[in-house]
């Protein structure tokens, strides 16, 4: 999410959660200064850098720079000896 207008202006922040039904946006974090009735700004989807977001979500499977395959530190760190 990116301010356009209001003291906020030019910041972004990343959104946590989005609920269709009401339109509130949660922010993980707060912003620097308080939001008023008229301020404007865009949000975009994001990526969640899965295969199938990717697919799915934005046909976009050409520019998927992804690794899906290759276990990442959640998965080396699984075994009792890692450090």
């Amino acid at each position: 999410m990116t301010w356009l207008t209001g003291p906020n202006a030019g910041r972004s922040v990343e959104v946590k959660t989005w609920t269709l039904a009401t339109g509130a946006f949660e922010l993980f974090i707060p912003v620097a200064y308080p939001i008023s009735v008229g301020d404007a700004f865009t949000a975009v989807p994001g990526c969640d850098k899965r295969f199938a977001t990717c697919k799915g979500r934005f046909s976009n499977i050409l520019n998927f720079r992804g690794e899906p395959l290759v276990p990442g530190v959640d998965s080396t760190m699984s075994y009792p000896d890692a450090v």
